[in-house]
């Protein structure tokens, strides 16, 4: 400057970091032209309330009259990583220039907390619970002003601000609702009604993920936090025809005792989903330990006499598989394939934070298997804390998490004589037994097909590898529903 002064641009390439991320924005502007809704478009950066990046989209529609902002943030997600996916999407008339043409980026910043194209046409709130409401989700989401009918997901809305969320309802009203209750309430106007209802629906396990359809439902069951709101990822790569119900855990609510048996826990899932279907063919699923559930569902099932199509399975080892490491030539070649894997997978594709988190949980985990003298000894198996990361669950989610640890450790299989769908990951944990069907060709008779899968064990039902699971799955489906 001419005081001698120098002034600080910035990076020239507008390369960001998102959740651990190095982001390049031209590529997301790029995809986000190539919609032939979209004439112009420009992607920044912005930092949130709570202190992280967050990505906004900024674009001049070729039709200005026009509404295509749940379009275009879908058409983002199939093409792109989740990370790179926008948080907020702002429509404007043109985008703003600098003196010699170029886009004026610090203007941007001025209309960030703008209202993005709508879905609905603005609803004010109409009564006090609303209002609250109102207030709650503009700060989150970094929105001004969100009418009582627009989408908690499609004004940018994820997991984690589904949790902030209803830790604040909680606070502000002494509601305790569970992060699942937001696939059927994702409005400030449906939400407002469940909180002023005198009676909850948290004691029901059974979640609506997508209940239209003509062929028979399919019924996923929670992993070992309970919830059931990831599955909400697999819906469009789908049948649009296909029923998807979620199956969540007692006790999210705050009321209800989780259970801490694999057979009662799986028998009073079978009563929950004999609401929606009496009779067989059942289609069953789970992701993680919502997996193992899923399997003693179907053998009770199978008991009863009724017929089992379907059993998915993502990511999840057979009960009482041993890990226990057997350095034979076999494994040691087995490790050497899996080594980039795990290193592109669980260390070069995550945060730091993260990365370094899970470095000081093994570190414990290594020195007890040491110190016992064998990997999965008694003392080891049954400490939800070494095998769990809980910091970023809910209170209970937590609760719920130890208590189906417990039942999943005392959980004793029994052989099951239908076929299992495996829907495994490329990358294992580092020191694993590396067995590709991951033990359940000793326990179905009937056989395993294995799809292998990118992504590891805690994204595999995230973006972009959702898309990959749910299109897999999609085929499997409806060559059972055919057959029967």
């Amino acid at each position: 400057m001419p005081d001698g002064n120098l002034e600080y641009l910035g990076r020239l390439d507008q390369q960001v970091k998102i959740r651990g991320f190095r982001v390049e924005v031209e590529e997301i502007e790029k995809t986000l032209i190539r919609h032939p809704a979209v004439k112009e478009a420009v992607v920044a950066a912005r930092q949130s309330g709570v202190g992280d990046n967050r990505l906004v989209a900024y674009f001049v529609l070729q039709d200005s009259s026009a509404n295509y902002s749940s379009e275009i943030r879908d058409y983002l997600r199939i093409s792109l990583p989740e990370y790179m996916v926008p948080h907020s999407y702002v429509a404007v008339e043109a985008l703003p220039l600098t003196f010699n043409g170029k886009i004026d980026r610090r203007a941007l910043a001025a209309i960030s907390n703008e209202r993005p194209l709508p879905v609905q046409t603005y609803v004010a709130p109409k009564n006090d619970v609303e209002s609250k409401l109102k207030l709650v989700w503009e700060e989150l989401l970094e929105i001004k002003p969100i009418g009582m009918r627009d989408n908690f997901f499609e004004l940018g809305g994820d997991s984690l601000l589904a949790t902030q969320m209803l830790i604040q309802i909680e606070e502000i009203f002494a509601k305790i609702l569970p992060p699942s209750c937001l696939i059927q309430n994702a409005t400030i106007e449906h939400l407002a009604k469940t909180i002023v209802s005198p009676t909850s629906n948290g004691h029901s396990s059974l979640v609506a993920i997508q209940p239209s359809g003509s062929k028979p439902p399919l019924f996923f069951v929670h992993s070992l936090g309970g919830e059931v709101l990831g599955y909400r990822s697999l819906v469009p790569y789908l049948s649009p025809d296909q029923p998807f119900y979620g199956l969540r855990a007692a006790g999210l609510d705050g009321l209800a005792t989780p259970l801490t048996d694999v057979s009662a826990i799986a028998t009073n899932y079978v009563k929950e989903i004999s609401s929606v279907q009496s009779e067989g063919p059942f289609f069953l699923g789970g992701h993680s330990s919502g997996g193992i559930i899923a399997f003693e569902m179907a053998q009770q099932l199978l008991e009863t006499g009724q017929k089992v199509a379907f059993l998915g399975i993502l990511d999840e080892d057979a009960p009482e598989l041993t890990t226990e490491t057997e350095w034979s030539v076999g494994h040691l070649l087995d490790f050497g394939h899996n080594l980039p894997y795990w290193f592109v997978d669980h260390v070069a594709k995550r945060p730091l934070r993260e990365v370094v988190r899970d470095i000081r949980r093994h570190m414990v985990r290594i020195a007890k298997v040491l110190m016992n003298q064998a990997i999965r000894s008694e003392a080891f198996s049954t400490n939800v804390h070494d095998a769990v990361d809980l910091s970023e669950l809910s209170e209970y989610s937590s609760k719920i998490a130890k208590a189906h640890y417990e039942a999943l450790t005392n959980y004793r299989p029994r052989t099951y004589p239908g076929r299992v769908y495996l829907y495994r990951t490329r990358s294992e944990p580092l020191f694993h037994s590396h067995i590709l069907d991951k033990g359940w060709g000793k326990l179905a008779l009937g056989g395993v097909d294995v799809v292998v899968v990118p992504g590891n064990h805690q994204n595999i039902i995230q973006e972009p590898y959702a898309k990959v699971v749910g299109h897999e799955m999609k085929v499997a489906l409806e060559q059972l529903s055919n057959h029967f």
